[in-house]
């Protein structure tokens, strides 16, 4: 109608008739009648009601289980492209000094073909490489048979977007190959996706900054103090959390300091720990380059500790504490030079919590007392009882450059636990080749002998969810998916995911927003908790009026039946929402078509089918 209606526009534009009461609507509507007649609308109505179907009609459990186990067949095959890629480099268990591959930064774009699935140009053929500004001295590449193994895994399975594998050293190999702009400046190390995977374990994670007037000093790095240095390397630490993951702040001299109001908009930096999300480390980040040398070359470690543990004490400690890592980061150009002893303040403060916080010192200089007394706080001299292991780490002037790779990358000092060996998804983000969409990544370590990278596949968001119903708008059933924190990854009330760009967040909400009847949060709990199980509740639900903005909405309170169970090989759960007890749909196979068929068929998709078997239908 909308087609009709822009010709006749045009028609009645382009004409000599001026006076819109002249016209007539008897007329009017006839020549509606001959272009619809024209373009086929009611002979392509007359062909749809003519297919022959029936109507299956499954309770909310069965179609909760049928999803379940589409998703299940999903997750298997990402997983193989996963495993393809790993047994080769264990295979083949040899790096070189070089590779053949082209260079991400470098491919001509005439090499370079759009496909409409990637958003960009790639080249299908091949993958590409690229590597870290910071490296180190002698360089090595994974093995370029992983190139064929990445694309035999797309040639097998369309769902399946960008392949990453990147190194310990920093060397990425993408697939597709692709012209990437921001590749020369790129670390895979620094990103959540290579974090999360090579430590899977939820962390709190606490800075602490020295910011004593010896900072100012040039570092190894020209035309960068060691300031400077200190400040790019917290950044890319928060970088590379995940929102699960909690962080905290505390810069010091002879006194410590937390963020707080003015400098930020959340009193709440100052003594709890934030969750990792884009906009709470976007907030620390920017407080992170705020920070600025004092005018004193004293550092008290005794008042730092205290302010780094009190974040311990006064944060909400109703999580998995038990299977949380907890780990303070110390980073200093020197001994402290007042206060008590930062060792015997560690051994306090640690009995309170269990024991439980892990403590990683760097030192930027070599000063031999400063070696010692960092030494001690890392291995927790005077701790009684179990303890974490720590770890220390020094930095002279030739290798200061190094300090922000080492420091990002502390997670690998970290225990792994039972979950070395498995998959992991990320939270969804947006597509950084394309800059489109929202896409999230399975993720898993590869160990050759020990730790060597981690393998990544990513997948649209929005195609990941096709197994997971759609419903029409003018019905009130929906379904929703939130992970194991409660954050949603799906839900009707959620922008559409492939239309999310780069210059936007990611909504990350949690699903106790969307679901808000009291009612509801037992649900919400069991889901979280990886449960299944059904309740039925009165829901309010609210709908348009019309399609027009001024037509308003409506407030209809319905009885809910909630479905909801895990998602196997995965954090995640879905919820199904009905308001009839069985839900009704099409199955096409009743009106199977003909090879002969196809080339001349009119492909009209309805999104209630039970399945899809044409690959140009979209939803």
């Amino acid at each position: 109608m909308f087609l009709i209606l822009t010709f006749l526009i045009g028609l009645f534009t382009c004409s000599t008739v001026t006076a819109v009461d002249s016209i007539d609507g008897a007329l009017l509507a006839a020549e509606l009648r001959k272009v619809k007649e024209g373009i086929g609308v009611n002979y392509l109505q007359e062909q749809f009601n003519s297919f022959p179907y029936e109507t299956k009609s499954d309770t909310g459990n069965q179609l909760l289980q049928r999803i379940q186990s589409s998703l299940d067949v999903s997750l298997t095959q990402l997983n193989r492209v996963l495993t393809n890629v790993k047994d080769k480099i264990v295979s083949v268990n040899t790096d070189t000094d070089s590779s053949s591959l082209p260079r991400c930064c470098d491919i001509p774009d005439d090499q370079l073909t759009y496909i409409p699935k990637f958003q960009t140009k790639v080249d299908v053929s091949t993958a590409c490489v690229t590597a870290s500004p910071i490296v180190m001295d002698n360089l090595k590449y994974p093995t370029d048979q992983i190139s064929v193994t990445m694309k035999n895994n797309y040639d097998l399975n369309k769902n399946v977007l960008w392949q990453h594998y990147s190194t310990t050293e920093g060397v990425s190999v993408i697939y597709p190959a692709t012209n990437w702009e921001n590749c020369k400046n790129f670390d895979p190390r620094y990103t959540s996706s290579y974090a999360s995977a090579a430590s899977p374990t939820d962390k709190d994670v606490v800075l602490v900054i020295d910011t004593s007037s010896s900072m100012k000093q040039p570092s190894g790095i020209t035309a960068k103090t060691k300031m400077v240095i200190v400040k790019e390397a917290a950044n890319n630490v928060i970088q590379t959390l995940k929102p699960n993951d909690r962080v905290g702040l505390v810069s010091f001299d002879k006194e410590a300091k937390t963020p707080s109001v003015p400098s930020t908009s959340h009193s709440c930096y100052g003594n709890e720990l934030a969750f990792a999300t884009k906009e709470n480390t976007d907030e620390l980040k920017q407080y992170i380059f705020t920070l600025n040398t004092g005018t004193t070359g004293d550092s008290n470690y005794e008042k730092a500790l205290l302010a780094a543990f009190n974040y311990f004490h006064s944060s909400n400690n109703t999580l998995d504490n038990d299977n949380r890592v907890k780990v303070i980061l110390f980073i200093t150009d020197g001994k402290s030079t007042l206060g008590g002893n930062p060792v015997q303040v560690i051994s306090e403060e640690n009995a309170k919590l269990q024991n439980k916080i892990a403590i990683f010192t760097y030192l930027i200089g070599q000063d031999l007392d400063a070696q010692q007394q960092l030494t001690g706080i890392a291995n927790q001299v005077l701790a009684i009882g179990p303890k974490p292991v720590g770890h220390f780490e020094d930095f002279n002037q030739n290798n200061q450059k190094l300090l922000s790779t080492k420091l990002a990358t502390f997670y690998i000092h970290l225990p792994t636990g039972s979950q070395s060996e498995q998959s992991t998804f990320t939270v969804p983000y947006v597509d950084r080749f394309s800059e489109v969409g929202l896409i999230t990544s399975l993720c898993r370590p590869v160990n050759v002998i020990s730790f060597h990278g981690v393998m990544c596949t990513d997948v649209k968001i929005s195609e990941l969810l096709t197994e997971v119903e759609y419903f029409s708008e003018d019905e009130y059933s929906y379904a929703f998916m939130i992970d194991g924190l409660g954050r949603v990854l799906m839900h009707p009330l959620l922008p559409n995911a492939a239309f999310v760009k780069s210059t936007e967040d990611p909504v990350l909400v949690d699903i106790g927003v969307l679901e808000r009847e009291v009612d509801a949060q037992s649900v919400i709990e069991s889901m979280k908790s990886g449960g299944m199980g059904k309740k039925t509740l009165t829901k309010f639900f609210t709908k348009p009026r019309g399609k027009l903005v001024n037509d308003g909405s409506r407030d209809v309170s319905l009885t809910a039946y909630f479905y909801w169970g895990s998602i196997p090989q995965s954090n995640l759960s879905l919820c199904v929402v009905l308001v009839d007890e069985s839900y009704s749909e099409i199955d096409e196979s009743q009106f199977q078509l003909s090879d002969a068929d196809l080339p001349n068929v009119f492909m009209y998709h309805n999104r209630s089918l039970l399945k899809d078997s044409f690959s140009d239908c979209k939803f």
